[in-house]
Formats: structure tokens, sequence, C-alpha cells
């Protein structure tokens, strides 16, 4: 990623953190977001290699590979998050069930309620590329031992992303996902198995379609309304 990429996406991680409205949670859903080990042919050692400066140069761009993927951008149960310093996106969490379907698609569409704009559910754009998992914590009757199984699942014909989903924005060539598993324990707080983003992933296009949802993720402002036989109380962004 060049600087100026850089740049562009720390002003819209801010954005996303600025509209994501994370309350404070007793239990999270969290998962890691590195990038996809790549194996680089042996090279001569050459004396340009001892320049002054280049072994400290080749050190630091080393250390940045393994600080995790910047940009990453993921929405649940109504929240957008992004991958932070250190690779990791959190959520509050929504469900009692360790049971999470993970859709990776780079582009998806609100169905809305008629006359507002509350989001019914969310479906995947007819135009985008769309892969979906199945994570689920479950327990070996012999062992006692926790675990999260992930399988390949099927994208509904419909579209239709089921609640409690998770959707990470990219192109599914463009993010590994370890299919089997992983082991766990049984905490409250759910952390699921590590993604792998690929070198190339757009995170700055992904980050910009992610902009362009911001509306659908305020939080909603409570407004009462008061006439003669009750109060009845409106939902407004």
């Amino acid at each position: 990623m060049n600087k100026m990429n850089k740049i562009i996406m720390l002003f819209l991680a801010v954005g996303v953190s600025s509209l994501s409205a994370i309350k404070k949670s007793d239990h999270v859903v969290t998962f890691f977001v590195e990038n996809y080990p790549e194996v680089h042919p042996t090279q001569a050692i050459q004396p340009s290699m001892f320049a002054p400066g280049k072994i400290y140069k080749n050190m630091a761009q080393s250390m940045i590979k393994d600080l995790g993927t910047i940009g990453v951008f993921a929405t649940y149960g109504g929240f957008l998050a992004h991958t932070n310093q250190n690779g990791q996106i959190i959520f509050p969490r929504k469900t009692q069930k360790p049971n999470f379907d993970l859709f990776i698609t780079n582009e998806i569409q609100p169905y809305l309620m008629a006359g507002t704009t509350n989001v019914r559910y969310w479906t995947i754009d007819n135009d985008a590329q769309a892969a979906r998992f199945k994570v689920q914590r479950q327990e070996d009757p012999k062992t006692g031992l926790y675990y999260w199984q992930v399988t390949k699942g099927v994208v509904p014909k419909t579209k239709i992303i089921p609640l409690h989903s998770i959707v990470v924005f990219a192109k599914p060539k463009n993010i590994y996902i370890p299919q089997g598993i992983t082991l766990t324990n049984d905490n409250s707080q759910f952390i699921l198995p590590t993604i792998y983003a690929k070198p190339q992933l757009d995170d700055v296009k992904n980050a910009l379609f992610v902009m362009n949802l911001k509306i659908f993720f305020q939080p909603l402002h409570p407004k009462f309304k008061q006439d003669k036989l009750a109060i009845s109380q409106m939902m407004q962004p």
C-alpha cells in the first residue's frame, strides 16, 4: 500500500469508528485478520544488502508485515468495525448461541422497512461475489475440549443474509478462511478463528463502499410524540 492509500485508509477508518457507536458490552465477538503467508524465492546475498541503512530497512519491512492487516472492514449485529493496529475486529455480542454465518462479499444492499431508513435485512448485491462459511463452537464428548468447527456453506439463492451473520467486506478470492477445527474454550467472549487477507485485497475500495452505508448504521435516537390518547415513541436516525 503506497503512502497516499495509507492516508486515505486512516481517514476512512476514523470515519467508520465514529459511526459504529459501539457501546460498552460485557461480552464480545472478536477475531483477528492476518496477512496471508507468502513464500518468496531465496535471494543470493549481494553487497547492496549491506549498504548503510539497508539492513534496518529490511528489518522494519519484515516487522510491519507481522503487525496484522490494517483496513479490513466488517459488520455484525448492526455495527460496523475495522481492524485495529493489531489486526483485530471486535463487536458487542448479540446472541447467546456460539454459532455464526460468516459471509465474505464486496457489496451488500439493505432491504428497508416501508417509509423509513430502518433495515429489515441485508442482501448480497446481484453482481457481487460471495462466499459463506459456518462457524460453530462444539464440545468433544470424550475429552471435554471446546473447538470451533468451520465449514463451507452455500450462499442462499435469495441472497438474503441471515440475522447474526458476520459480513467481511472483500472479494472471496482475497480472503482465506481456514476450514476445520480450531481449539477454544467455553468463555463467554467468543474469539473466532483467525482469517487471512491476501495482498490483492483492495482495502481502499472496500472502505469507500462501507462509508456509503454509514446512514444505516448510525445510532437511533428515541423521540416522543404526545397526543390526546397516549405518548408514542418514534425511532429516528
